[in-house]
């Protein structure tokens, strides 16, 4: 996975004794055989070799590249830390940008589903109403020709 990466890593942040940007990636034929990255600093360029690449975060878009100096394992241990917590950062973003989709659907599934309640209960209303009218026209019917006085046979 991280020959797909190296190949893939222009635009990524440089930690280690180049600090920069990968301006691009210099391989062979194969697309995921990069042989050293074009690193562009604040004052110049410079290549280094894959070799050199100790660790890639693709999620923090960091390429930690290895510090031939003496105090090398504290370097490296400080720049996985760093880049773990940028990886860490890159997650929590992705959620944060994935949520409020989530949180307009399920605003608007509720708000769809309360309004079909209200649809509802609106429409039980009016035929509970209908019900109630018509009875109250049978009702004031059988009263008017029970209060009726008999008719008189001719």
């Amino acid at each position: 996975m991280a020959r797909y990466w190296l190949a893939q890593c222009e635009g990524f942040r440089v930690q280690g004794p180049p600090n920069g940007t990968v301006e691009k990636v210099v391989g062979s034929v194969d697309a995921q055989s990069a042989e050293s990255l074009v690193v562009r600093t604040a004052w110049r360029r410079c290549n280094v070799p894959v070799d050199a690449v100790d660790a890639v975060v693709p999620a923090a878009r960091l390429i930690v590249v290895e510090d031939r100096s003496g105090d090398a394992t504290q370097h490296r241990t400080r720049a996985l830390a760093e880049a773990s917590s940028h990886a860490a950062g890159a997650v929590a973003a992705t959620v944060a940008h994935k949520t409020p989709p989530l949180a307009r659907l399920v605003r608007d599934f509720t708000v769809t589903l309360g309004l079909l309640a209200v649809a509802a209960i609106v429409l039980l209303a009016r035929a509970a109403g209908i019900v109630v009218a018509r009875a109250a026209q049978l009702a004031a019917i059988a009263f008017a020709r029970l209060t009726a006085p008999p008719r008189r046979p001719q």
